[in-house]
């Protein structure tokens, strides 16, 4: 079955349904800044502490100022633990996003404070706190954060100058010893530098959210033609594959499975020639085929099937060609029916001409007969002479049955006469009729397999009670088994099927092909008209006829017949 999922469908635009939805989006943006966070710490406060030993300021490393990092990264990373833990309980990702913007500036602040104030090399961090922002908030919280870090940089810069914070001993300098237009222009380029990057981030991320707005439009636009085009590969009746230039199946539609009689497992990924190499054939010269027919054999013990199959090329949104497409249909039943068509017209123009031919032989037969049992009467014969007369008024009377048969054959039938007649109570009088003319020591046992009652179908008895007598003699003079079974049982709400199997020697091949012409006959004694005379009665009640043979071991006539409503006084 074609995969329903619009990348499988559509290759060419994979890249763009990788687009997800607002609520994975953010959680993937958290989960990245909260491990981009613990990264910079560790990288800026380790590399503060590389720098002073490098620089020769390895003194201010000492006592308090060591065990405040230490502190501050052990806060850090405990708090990142939570926040994770957090993260996998919640889902309101909006809140979670404050909450950490939030602690962000004010570990920003602390760090400052504790590394020299306005001329601290961290004063960056609080630069960052805007962009996560623009990246994890709605509309304007990147600005809203800006403010917010601009006022809490203020604020600690301007308490740690006023002596009002407490400060870590042994410092190079403390914030009050700091000049105040040191102060004011180090203030004053940081708040600029917040906003400025607040403003960017925010138009950055709108672009950003309205550039996903359109993904998402295009996906589900995308998702729907897909769903469309799924649902009418999956609803045509005809097979369609596609495979690429090496010939391996890319995708496959239900038809297809059901017309190579294998899962849709075991066509995806393989090589078509190994599958159906009937069909690989076509693609060899790689050129589009517009029409072909080849017959094909899905399993070792079914039928053949006749495809008729299209071949066209499978294209890339550059028109390169990367595979074929096959479409193919079911073509048996059509040939079938164009064959039995072919035999129905050989069949009338044979009985027209046998319609002719008996009528003409009709009557100076009977001519001929007249005169015979005249000269018999009048004439005292003896010897042989009166068995000559007598194989001459036998055979006159065997030409005598042979018009009637063809006649019979070519008489046409007035439908309307027709009546309804229920074939499971038919069958099961007409198996009870037969065991009483099948007395022979060979007849065989005709045994009627009719469960259901109310098949009911418009027809001629006599004609129809003929048809079973036809093939029931036929069977039993194939010889060799002991049983004929008569089998009526719907097929679908509009159809009956009647079955006569039979056991025994079967039909070749070539013969099958010609068992409904009138005077084929296989037996020295037949007329070769029962079976034609039983294919046009059927024909005449607006059905089919086919056989199944194997020789050794039996023959199945099936016949099939259009079903009727039951008559009301049935009801």
């Amino acid at each position: 079955m074609i995969p329903r999922t619009p990348s499988a469908l559509f290759p060419s635009i994979s890249p763009l349904l990788s687009a997800k939805p607002e609520g994975p989006g953010r959680l993937r943006r958290l989960t990245s800044l909260m491990l981009l966070r613990v990264v910079l710490y560790t990288l800026l406060l380790g590399g503060t502490v590389v720098v002073h030993v490098l620089w020769g300021a390895a003194e201010e490393l000492a006592g308090a100022y060591v065990a405040a990092l230490f502190v501050f990264i052990t806060s850090v990373y405990v708090l990142h633990i939570l926040y994770a833990l957090w993260l996998r309980r919640t889902r309101d990702l909006h809140r979670m996003a404050v909450v950490q913007i939030t602690v962000d500036l004010l570990s920003s602040a602390v760090l400052v404070h504790c590394t020299g104030s306005a001329e601290s090399a961290f004063v960056l961090f609080f630069l960052l706190s805007p962009i996560a922002a623009a990246l994890t908030l709605r509309r304007r919280g990147a600005l809203i954060t800006a403010l917010g870090g601009s006022a809490l940089l203020t604020t600690t810069v301007l308490l740690g100058y006023w002596r009002l914070l407490p400060v870590l001993p042994g410092l190079s300098h403390y914030p009050w010893q700091l000049p105040p237009s040191t102060i004011a222009r180090s203030l004053a380029i940081s708040c600029a530098a917040m906003v400025a990057i607040a403003a960017l981030a925010e138009y950055l991320a709108e672009q950003l959210r309205q550039a996903s707005t359109q993904v998402e439009a295009q996906q589900a636009q995308i998702d729907d033609l897909a769903a469309i085009y799924g649902d009418v590969v999956r609803c045509l009746t005809s097979g369609l594959l596609t495979v690429d230039t090496a010939g391996q199946v890319l995708t496959i539609n239900e038809a297809a499975c059901e017309l190579l009689q294998r899962h849709d497992t075991e066509l995806l990924g393989r090589p078509l020639a190994r599958l159906a190499p009937e069909l690989a054939a076509l693609l060899r010269d790689r050129q589009p085929v517009q029409r072909a027919e080849v017959q094909l054999q899905p399993s070792s013990d079914g039928p053949a099937l006749v495809l008729g199959v299209s071949v066209s090329t499978l294209a890339d949104r550059h028109e390169r060609t990367i595979g074929h497409i096959l479409n193919f249909q079911d073509l048996t039943r059509l040939r079938q029916m164009e064959q039995t068509m072919r035999r129905s017209e050989h069949l009338a123009a044979l009985g027209r001409v046998a319609a002719g031919v008996a009528h003409e032989i009709r009557n100076p037969l009977a001519s001929i007969s007249g005169a015979l049992q005249l000269l018999r009467g009048e004439t005292q014969l003896a010897g042989e002479n009166r068995a000559l007369m007598d194989i001459a008024l036998r055979e006159i009377e065997r030409l005598n049955g042979l018009v009637t048969e063809l006649l019979d054959y070519t008489r046409p039938r007035d439908a309307p006469l027709f009546e309804a007649l229920d074939l499971g109570p038919e069958a099961e009088q007409y198996a009870a009729q037969l065991r009483g003319l099948l007395v022979a020591d060979d007849a065989p046992r005709v045994v009627v397999e009719a469960p259901q009652r109310g098949l009911w179908v418009r027809g001629d008895r006599d004609r129809l009670r003929g048809v079973l007598w036809n093939l029931v003699q036929n069977a039993w003079q194939a010889g060799e088994h002991d049983t004929v079974t008569v089998s009526v049982g719907p097929v679908g709400p509009q159809q009956v099927l009647i079955e006569v199997r039979d056991r025994g020697c079967g039909i070749t091949p070539e013969h099958r092909e010609r068992l409904f012409e009138p005077f084929f006959t296989t037996r020295a004694d037949g007329t070769g008209l029962g079976l034609a005379i039983v294919h046009r009665a059927v024909q005449d009640h607006g059905g089919t006829i086919e056989v199944r043979s194997e020789p050794g071991v039996g023959t199945t006539f099936s016949i099939t017949l259009p079903r009727t409503a039951a008559p009301e006084e049935a009801r």
